[in-house]
């Protein structure tokens, strides 16, 4: 068998030879993307503030990618975002919480979220797609919401259902007790007049 008899033949088993690495190469290998953990800081008690809040996301497991910030400040009411690149598929977990404050007068959320990351291979477009699910301590699925409350010192406590007396009321009540010491004591020397005249 000579090879000059069959060029297009070995041109066609070359270019096959050439292609099928490029296409294996390229649909193992997607384009890395990015994940984004998204959350709400909720303040209430107060319109404006100047506090900062801060939120740390940690790893349950070490292989786990990572963001370039594991801690983010929010100052005030708003959202915050960490992005974590992701190029290999697969099922990431981690925990999203609020670090506590010191601050007078705030109460800071003390939730814990567990958050999972999917990182999914969309075989049509070699693409890598990515899918973030909030779990509260319950387990169940929720948005990541934290809510910190700040007690306003200035503003005026509720009333008490049963006021104490005030000065105003004692001379009336010292009436009162009076003129029921009173009848009392006519009553009693009416019988007791009664009760005398009987026995004569």
């Amino acid at each position: 068998m000579k090879i000059k008899k069959y060029p297009i033949l070995i041109g066609l088993i070359l270019c096959i030879l050439l292609v099928i690495p490029t296409a294996i190469v390229s649909a193992e290998s997607p384009e890395p993307t990015q994940a984004e953990i998204k959350l709400t800081n909720q303040i209430t008690g107060i319109n404006e503030t100047d506090e900062s809040f801060v939120y740390v996301l940690e790893a349950e497991d070490e292989s786990s990618p990572m963001p370039e910030n594991t801690e983010i400040m929010i100052k005030g009411s708003g959202t915050g975002s960490f992005i974590i690149p992701c190029d290999e598929v697969g099922q990431y977990n981690y925990t999203l919480y609020q670090k506590s404050g010191n601050t007078a007068n705030w109460t800071y959320d003390n939730a814990k979220y567990k958050v999972s990351l999917y990182v999914l291979w969309n075989e049509k477009d070699n693409t890598l797609e990515t899918q973030v699910i909030f779990f509260d301590q319950a387990g169940y699925k929720t948005d990541a919401l934290f809510k910190n409350i700040y007690d306003d010192p200035t503003k005026p406590g509720p009333e008490p259902e049963n006021p104490p007396q005030t000065g105003d009321q004692l001379p009336y009540t010292y009436f009162i007790m009076f003129a029921g010491s009173l009848v009392l004591l006519v009553v009693l020397a009416y019988t007791y007049k009664c009760k005398k005249d009987y026995e004569e």
